[in-house]
């Protein structure tokens, strides 16, 4: 199994020059906004208005405008447009000088399973994303389903049939999957923290969830084979492997036929973030190091990381056969912050900065759509502005502003 997230070395040397200092990122910003509007800058390497015209944007809470009505972070002084807490897409939208995005479909109630969806009235809103997003969204009974706009298919497809194609002015930003290994995740550990009768039920309930996208006879072998613990470790980590280089497959053929096929040119496709080092997945680790020990912890840490990383480097892949992506790596970039806070300006890189509203079964709770500058400031003190998460599982503003700026390397990079 995979050990680490291998990078190439040409990859490594990149992510170098994005060693920012905070007082340095904001400097970044405005000069590349005074550079567009005064007409400076390289014609291959800078920041020109006259290469992007438009910004369409497919994904999960990482990108979504506000299709809930608040954005998953800490909340800004309002809930979405122009004053409202930025995510990365927003501060790349205003470096190229793009009107504010705004989410297409507008979603109520707040993001549960019974959700409906409408068209947000207000015309030329080209932000598919919701929070929720999945590559393979699952209703309440985690069955599949290809009509929840919260699947990217399905956004992908309706922005095709709404945009009727893409331009070479057009800046397209799609990912997701950390809400999909969110479930695989606990799919997983529903089989491996149980014994028994009760362990079979989970088996046979893995079985059925990886069989979304591997075959079922492939899925009814691999079970079949099951005899003790060792059968059971080998059999999870081959279905685990193969359900995410199936997803990370689905969702490239999507952007191959929905997108590049529609004309798209200029493409940023990011990766699931590294599910296991946010600070929920913390607590269920730490409950399974206080229950089984640590050798139990590090093999299900280990197992989930090979899953992660298997999606990534099948979904790069794409990337690399195309020049139209720009692939963004999410989970070396919250590695590389948690190993190293200080020099990207984080003062915490693993607590949430909101206040704790409940405790679950899952441990503490939170709520982004209340969690406020002046929350965040009285649960944790006045350098809430440069932790890296807001909740237990989404990132500040500033991680935010961190991320904007080495996608905006990358795209310069690229002549963008």
């Amino acid at each position: 199994m995979l050990n680490s997230y291998t990078k190439t070395t040409v990859r490594q040397l990149l992510q170098k020059n994005y060693y920012l200092q905070a007082t340095k990122i904001f400097l970044i910003f405005s000069t590349s906004i005074l550079l567009v509007s005064c007409g400076g800058g390289s014609s291959t390497g800078g920041s020109s208005n006259s290469s992007i015209d438009r910004m369409i944007v497919f994904g999960d809470s990482l990108t979504d405008a506000g299709t809930f009505g608040y954005k998953a972070t800490i909340q800004g002084s309002a809930a979405t447009g122009v004053n409202s807490a930025q995510v990365f897409t927003d501060l790349i939208a205003t470096n190229k000088s793009l009107s504010a995005p705004c989410n297409y479909y507008v979603g109520t109630p707040d993001n549960v399973y019974a959700a409906t969806f409408t068209v947000n009235p207000t015309s030329g809103c080209t932000n598919f994303s919701s929070l929720g997003g999945r590559v393979i969204y699952r209703d309440a009974t985690s069955t599949p389903t290809s009509t929840d706009p919260r699947g990217l298919t399905v956004q992908i497809s309706t922005a095709a049939a709404v945009l009727g194609g893409y331009t070479s002015k057009d800046l397209i930003i799609v990912g997701a999957a950390g809400n999909d290994f969110a479930d695989l995740f606990g799919a997983a550990l529903a089989v491996l923290t149980t014994t028994g009768a009760t362990q079979t039920a989970a088996l046979s309930s893995f079985g059925t969830f990886v069989s979304a996208i591997i075959p079922a006879a492939t899925v009814n072998a691999t079970l079949a084979s099951v005899v003790d613990s060792a059968t059971l470790s080998s059999a999870l980590a081959s279905l685990g492997a193969a359900y995410s280089a199936g997803l990370a497959t689905g969702l490239n053929s999507a952007i191959e036929s929905g997108i590049i096929n529609m004309g798209g040119e200029k493409i940023v496709l990011y990766s699931s973030a590294p599910v296991t080092s946010t600070p929920r997945f913390a607590v269920i680790l730490s409950a399974i190091e206080a229950s089984s020990g640590a050798a139990a912890k590090s093999l299900i840490e280990n197992l989930f990381n090979d899953w992660n990383a298997t999606y990534n480097l099948t979904q790069e892949s794409l990337a690399l056969s195309s020049d139209k992506i720009i692939f963004y790596d999410v989970y070396d970039a919250l590695n590389k912050y948690q190993a190293s806070p200080t020099s990207y300006g984080f003062s915490n890189a693993s607590d949430p900065a909101c206040p704790i509203v409940g405790v679950g079964a899952g441990g503490p709770e939170y709520d982004l759509k209340t969690c406020t500058q002046a929350a965040a400031q009285t649960a944790v003190g006045a350098n809430y502005s440069t932790y890296l998460f807001s909740d237990n599982f989404h990132p500040s503003p500033f991680t935010y502003t961190v991320v904007a700026s080495e996608i905006l390397s990358e795209m310069s990079n690229q002549g963008w």
